[in-house]
């Protein structure tokens, strides 16, 4: 073989490549970190539409935060403190519907809450 098979050999398979990959839009999904209580992410939908879901995190969930007092004392925990929070075995992720409402649902995994949210963008 010359250069010239072997260049055309590997510019097709280049080209079969990005062209299967194009073929198929999948749903992504970006983490975009942590801000404040809840770990954000951003969804691209494979029909083109996209959104950002949020996952509450921490022993306050965003429906049951209250307000702390002013006057109320501010201690540190420590490993003796008797408090003990552990976390939901299935994540529960919320997204911003529209007029300022929250939808949350809990879900099997983030890959899975995604696909819902995608389904339900149309």
């Amino acid at each position: 073989m010359n250069k010239t098979n072997i260049f055309f050999i590997t510019l097709s398979l280049v080209m079969f490549s990005t062209l299967s990959q194009a073929a198929n839009p999948v749903t992504q999904l970006k983490d975009l970190g942590m801000d404040g209580e809840a770990r954000l992410y951003d969804v691209m939908c494979a029909n083109g539409k996209g959104t950002t879901i949020f996952q509450p995190v921490g022993p306050a969930l965003a429906d049951e935060v209250e307000p702390l007092a002013e006057d109320a004392e501010i201690i540190e925990l420590d490993d003796d403190s008797g408090i003990d929070f552990k976390a939901e075995s299935k994540p529960r992720v919320c997204t911003a519907i529209g007029g300022g409402e929250i939808d949350c649902a809990v879900y099997k995994d983030i890959d899975t809450a995604a696909e819902a949210v995608c389904k339900t963008l149309g």
